[in-house]
């Protein structure tokens, strides 16, 4: 009886072993959470809105040469730019999206962060590089967003 309870868990193993081995592993591709796409289209819908007034206000005011403003509108509205970008960049689904975001998002806060220099020194040509390269910035960031399929 030994012998025999000794073989039958070897059977045992073998079979499992096979039918393990022998299975093919699904491939599981991740995909965003409701929660995710609402976070990221709310932090992208908010980017894209200060993009939007950068456009009009911020480069009337750089046209103009009115640093004293431009300096109030970097530290007013695109105060939060650095906080939606925190969010996109982290919940964006691999980390290759993150890393890229990651990346556009502290150069969009250096060229920001030059735009204040230049207005600080007035340095029209300046600002309006980094002014250019920002909004470039933003158009880069938001591309990583994936669109969320619209509900009925």
């Amino acid at each position: 009886m030994r012998r025999y309870q000794s073989f039958l868990a070897w059977i045992c193993a073998l079979f499992t072993v096979v039918l393990v081995s022998c299975g093919s592993p699904q491939a599981v591709t991740p995909t965003y959470t409701s929660e995710q796409l609402n976070m990221l289209d709310l932090s992208a819908g908010k980017i894209s809105a200060m993009r939007d007034r950068m456009t009009t206000e911020l480069a009337d005011l750089l046209e103009k040469e009115n640093w004293n403003y431009v300096d109030m509108f970097i530290h007013g509205p695109l105060g939060t730019i650095r906080q939606q970008a925190g969010k996109i960049d982290r919940n964006l689904l691999t980390k290759a999206e993150q890393k890229e975001a990651k990346e556009i998002s502290q150069e969009l806060f250096g060229h920001l962060e030059s735009l204040d220099a230049a207005a600080d020194a007035g340095d029209y040509r300046q600002a309006m590089s980094d002014y250019k390269d920002s909004l470039d910035d933003i158009d880069a960031l938001l591309k990583l967003v994936p669109e969320s399929e619209p509900t009925s």
